[in-house]
């Protein structure tokens, strides 16, 4: 089991969801992180500063940091799967070298 799994079988809306009705739920949360409504979502970005220390003069510095790789990161993931659950995508493969995304420019990593 990889890490990725093991967090998405602790996910209480994608986990138990068939892959023809994760698809939707992708291109929502893809149009969610585009229009930047999940960085107001639950103050997760406040959490994570007082989780971390940060101190209050730094927080929007954080905060800021922390909306960009967390939406680049989440973005790339959905997009990879979306671009996996199409029939006609060609299948990855151990080996295969694939970008991280904006959030790392120019870093690959192997597929194993």
């Amino acid at each position: 089991t990889t890490l990725l799994s093991l967090l998405a079988s602790r996910s209480k809306t994608w986990h138990p969801l068939s892959q023809k009705d994760r698809i939707p739920l992708a291109r929502a949360v893809i149009a969610a992180i585009e229009t930047d409504a999940f960085s107001t979502a639950g103050d997760w970005l406040g959490g994570s500063a007082e989780t971390e220390n940060i101190p209050a003069s730094q927080r929007l510095v954080h905060g800021s940091l922390l909306r960009f790789t967390v939406g680049s990161l989440v973005k790339t993931f959905l997009q990879g799967f979306l671009v996996s659950a199409d029939p006609a995508a060609p299948p990855l493969r151990p080996g295969q070298r694939v970008t991280i995304g904006p959030s790392a420019p120019g870093v690959t990593f192997e597929l194993i």
